[in-house]
C-alpha cells in the first residue's frame, strides 16, 4: 500500500507533467516532425511552441519565480491559466488565418482554439469545472490520431488515466467532469478536423 504522502507527491508530479501545455508540447512536436513541410517548416513550430505551449504556462510559472509573493489561491491561478490559455490560442489561430499557415498549422491552432473557448463555455455558463487536463490530453491525442496514426494517438491517450487518477486523488475534479473534459477534446478536436 502507498503511503498516503507518497500518493499525494505522486499526483502532483503527474499532475504537473499532463499539464496541457506539455501534452501540446509534445504533440506539436511529434506531429512537425512526422508532417514535414505541410506543417509549415520552422516558423509555424516555433508560433505553435508560442502560443500552445509558453503563453499558456506563465500563469504557474510567474508566480512561482515571485518568491516574495505568495502564490495565488488554486481556483484564481486556475481561472487565470484558462483566460490567458484561451487568449494565447485566439491569437494563435489569427496569427495562422492572417498569415495563411499551411492547413496543418491553421487546423491544430483553430482546434486548440475550439477546445478551450468549448471548455470555458461549460464551465462558465453550467458553473461546472470540466477538466483542462483531460481535454488537454484527449484533443492532442485526436490530432495525433489524425496526422500522425492510431499508435501515436494511443500513447498520447495512455496519459488519460494518469490524468483521472492524479485529478481525482487530488481532490481537484469529479469524474463527471473529467469525462466532459475528455469528451469536449474529442468532439472540439474532430469538429475542427471535419470542417477544415
Amino acid at each position: 500500500m502507498v503511503h498516503t504522502g507518497t500518493k499525494m507527491r505522486l499526483s502532483r508530479i503527474l499532475s504537473a507533467v499532463t499539464v496541457p501545455s506539455g501534452v501540446a508540447l509534445l504533440a506539436v512536436t511529434w506531429i512537425y516532425i512526422r508532417t514535414g513541410p505541410a506543417f509549415g517548416g520552422i516558423i509555424w513550430y516555433l508560433c505553435a511552441l508560442a502560443f500552445l505551449v509558453l503563453i499558456p504556462v506563465l500563469p504557474y510559472l510567474i508566480p512561482r519565480m515571485n518568491r516574495a509573493g505568495r502564490a495565488p489561491a488554486r481556483d484564481t491561478e486556475r481561472r487565470t491559466a484558462i483566460i490567458v490559455g484561451v487568449l494565447s490560442y485566439a491569437a494563435g489561430t489569427a496569427v495562422s488565418w492572417a498569415f495563411d499557415a499551411p492547413l496543418t498549422a491553421r487546423t491544430i491552432f483553430t482546434a486548440y482554439f475550439l477546445s478551450g473557448l468549448v471548455l470555458s463555455a461549460v464551465n462558465a455558463l453550467f458553473r461546472f469545472k470540466a477538466s483542462g487536463h483531460a481535454c488537454g490530453v484527449t484533443g492532442p491525442a485526436t490530432l495525433l490520431a489524425y496526422y500522425v496514426g492510431l499508435r501515436a494517438a494511443l500513447v498520447a491517450a495512455s496519459a488519460l488515466p494518469l490524468v483521472f487518477w492524479s485529478r481525482l486523488t487530488l481532490r481537484r475534479h469529479t469524474l463527471s467532469q473529467l469525462l466532459a473534459g475528455s469528451v469536449i477534446g474529442i468532439c472540439s478536436t474532430l469538429t475542427v478536423l471535419v470542417v477544415l
